[in-house]
This record gives C-alpha cells, structure tokens and sequence, in this order.
C-alpha cells in the first residue's frame, strides 16, 4: 500500500491556480523527488503535504490517514525539514530532541534515537553548542536529525540539501534512505533538474507551471520522457530539441540542412527531434550511425573542466549544446565546425504540435 498519496490537489492563491490537480502516489521506504523549474510548484507542493498549508481542493493521504492541516492533522503524520525553526539560543541536542519525550523508558529511547542520528549525521562534537554559533551546514543537518527523531510518516525537504557540501550531502542522503528503509516512512524532496540526488531517488517527480508532467523512477523519465518539457527537465543538462522535416533522405532543418536517416522515427512530416547533450560524439566528416543522426555543430562557444567539455554552438541557426570526456579534441575553439553523431537508441521523437512523445 502507497505510503503517501495525492488525489487531484489543488492549491489557489488569489484566484491563481499554484497546482492544478496533482495526483500521485509514493511507496512505503521510497524517496520521491520533484523536479521543475523556479515558480513550477513545487515548494507549494511540499507544504501541502507536511502540512503546512491547506490545499483548496483534493486530498492527501499517509497510510490510511488523510492529511489536514493547521492542527487537525494526526500528530507525527508529516515533519518538515527546517533550519529556520532551530531555536538559535538552545544547543543542538536540545533542538533536534525538542518536542520528544525526555524521561523513563521513552525518553531513553529518544535519547539513544537522537545521538545515533547525531552521529550518522557528523554532528556529535557539535551537540552542545548553540544552534546561532553553529555553521548553516550544521543547523540544516540538525533540522534533518531533529525530523528523523521524530518518526513521521513522511519526512519533507524543501532546499535544505543545497546548503550542503558534498561530504554533508552525501552524509544525508545517506543517513535518510537508511532511516526509510528501517521505518517504512517516505521522504519527499524538491530537487533541481540534473540534481545528483536523482541518483538515489527512487520515483521522481515532474512538475511544471503547477502540472504534474510524469511520474516514474528517474531513468524511465530520463529514457522515455513524456513530452519536450519533461525532457527539458530531466538528465544532467536536459534535452537538445530540434525542429525537422522527414523526407526520403532522412531528417533536415527547415533550412536544409540534412541531420542523417533518422526519418524512420516518425510518419509524419514535421516532429522535434530530441537529443540530450552528453549522447553526442564527434564523427569528424563520416557519416552518422545507422539511423543515427549527424548535426553539423558551429561552435560559438567551449568550456573545460576536469575530463569534462561542454560546447554551445548553432545546428542550422538552433542552438544546441554537448558534453564530452575525453573525446573532444583538443584544440576545439568557437568558430570551428564539428560534426556530432548521434546512435538510433539515443534519439526522440516528439509531436511539432502537441510537444507529445511519438
């Protein structure tokens, strides 16, 4: 049975729709994260589901309890991961236990709860001082120890893990997926599009001008993306999109220029062939894989870290971008002309009029 679920949510704010019938369900022990641009929803979403705020219209359900807020809830259904909260003149332990019970066999339990989160956590050494004189890694770690202390039944976390490094990160990250794997609880993150968090997650979430887009494990939309903007907002640097005429030679820009064979994706004359950057590799003048595509790539712009390179550039006057290891070439500047292939597997196809999946 789901662990936590919407049924058709709707939230207004003066007469203007911030989610408009979000519908899906999280399993018991899954970590849920939603992705979506700035403004597509998500913070909305998450109070709503810890119970911060009211939705205007449908229901949210833990277990077999449905969600009310503003006191009506049942007590330990949600918690929300706030820093903000911290009481800045008590010391951390007193925070992160603040609210549990504190004598006989339960508060021993609490007390035994609370320091092994401390711990898995890195916060041991730092218990005794005061939240105001603690880092804001440390307080957004202590808010995290603070929710997981007290059992709820969904664990909510809205832009705390971007205040983290990535040793904290990863402490996290770490310390919650085994604290859902031994209650059974959910937790439900808002994440940024390529967030590295995806990669532990175990559904995934897109949102976008308040519309629940896809629901499903983070590869499954990465691989199979609904629609143009769910595949804008997936990956680690979302999706090229190219709009293109099929004819018996294959797939070409409006203005003719030719992107390989690749017409046997679509019936149709016109589609949005889609692409993502790090599926691209040069080709140098040969031609693309079978049924592959070519994109003849004018470099505008190039940038280098580590094993990394990134390229912007026109394809026919669309802008599209690629990413590569080593197999860039070295002396790559604006101004070049490279030839990128593409493999059949690695391509989408999308409705021109509806932006739909084909």
């Amino acid at each position: 049975m789901p662990a936590l679920t919407l049924a058709d949510v709707v939230k207004i704010y003066a007469g203007d729709a911030v989610l408009k019938g979000a519908s899906f369900a999280v399993p018991a022990g899954a970590l849920c994260a939603v992705t979506g641009p700035a403004g597509a929803g998500a913070s909305t979403l998450l109070r709503l589901i810890a119970g911060v705020e009211r939705p205007t219209s449908g229901e949210i359900a833990i277990g077999e309890t449905p969600l009310r807020s503003f006191g009506t809830a049942a007590p330990g259904l949600a918690a929300m991961v706030a820093p903000d909260r911290l009481r800045p003149r008590a010391n951390l332990y007193a925070n992160v236990v603040r609210g549990l019970p504190r004598f006989g066999a339960e508060g021993r339990a609490t007390e035994t709860r609370a320091l092994a989160l401390a711990d898995a956590l890195g916060l041991g050494p730092l218990l005794a001082r005061r939240a105001r004189d603690v880092s804001t890694s440390a307080r957004a770690l202590a808010a995290l120890a603070q929710a997981l202390a007290r059992r709820p039944g969904a664990i909510v976390v809205d832009g705390v893990f971007a205040a983290l490094g990535f040793e904290d990160r990863a402490r996290a990250v770490r310390t919650l997926r085994s604290h859902l794997a031994e209650t059974g609880a959910v937790a439900v993150v808002a994440a940024r599009p390529g967030d590295d968090l995806l990669r532990t997650a175990d559904l995934q979430v897109a949102l976008d001008t308040g519309e629940v887009l896809q629901v499903g494990a983070p590869d499954e939309l990465y691989r199979r993306p609904a629609n143009v903007r769910v595949a804008r907002l997936t990956g680690p640097a979302g999706m090229n999109v190219l709009p293109v005429r099929a004819n018996q030679t294959g797939l070409s820009l409006e203005d003719g220029t030719w992107l390989g064979a690749a017409s046997v994706m679509t019936a149709k004359t016109h589609g949005l062939l889609g692409v993502r950057p790090e599926r691209l590799f040069p080709i140098g003048e040969g031609l693309p894989p079978e049924n592959g595509a070519r994109l003849p790539v004018d470099v505008t712009a190039v940038s280098r870290l580590g094993g990394e390179t990134w390229i912007e550039g026109l394809v026919g006057g669309v802008p599209v971008a690629a990413r590569f290891g080593a197999a860039a070439p070295d002396d790559l500047a604006p101004g070049a002309r490279l030839i990128l292939g593409a493999e059949r597997r690695d391509l989408h196809m999308f409705d021109a009029v509806t932006e739909d999946r084909v």
